[in-house]
């Protein structure tokens, strides 16, 4: 079969659309936005650059891969674009007097959700092999709009000169 060649957008498609099919992550955004999330794979443009409006929302782009002839383990990473809405931005206050802002709590919850989905992909048997995760806060001033940035990657054992290619 030779050297692994996987095409990003394609492993970008199929990754979104196990998140599309996923009960838990539709019923989180239902239950606490009464929709569904828009999930979009490609670079943001003029023409469509994901807003308040548009979340929930998981903008998959930046794809990006390592592979090659020398390469025992190849590796596929993407950034995964996360935005939440909240209406109420008031902070709540913890035990000790902490102040947390609600959309930093609200976008945290619906990252880690989309970070355990990703991990579930193939029954669990592609998990996510690195993840960063920067909770990037409020994108207006109003603290309605708050974003996560996620970075992952998944790797692949290559296997030279047999006829054998693992699927992603």
């Amino acid at each position: 079969m030779g050297k692994l060649q996987k095409n990003l957008t394609d492993l970008a498609v199929v990754l979104a659309n196990h998140l599309g099919k996923s009960e838990k992550l539709q019923a989180f955004c239902q239950e606490r936005y009464q929709k569904k999330p828009l999930i979009a794979v490609g670079d943001a443009t003029e023409e469509f650059s994901p807003t308040k409006a548009d979340a929930p929302y998981i903008f998959f782009y930046a794809l990006w891969k390592e592979e090659g002839i020398g390469k025992l383990e190849c590796s596929y990473h993407c950034n995964l674009s996360v935005g939440i809405s909240v209406d109420d931005q008031e902070p709540f206050e913890t035990e000790a007097g902490v102040k947390v802002f609600a959309g930093s709590k609200e976008v945290a919850d619906f990252a880690i959700l989309i970070q355990k989905e990703l991990d579930a992909y193939k029954d669990g048997m592609r998990p996510v092999a690195s993840i960063k995760v920067i909770q990037l806060g409020a994108l207006d001033s109003a603290g309605t709009h708050w974003v996560t940035d996620i970075e992952c990657e998944w790797t692949m054992e290559q296997t030279l000169s047999t006829s054998y290619e693992e699927e992603f």
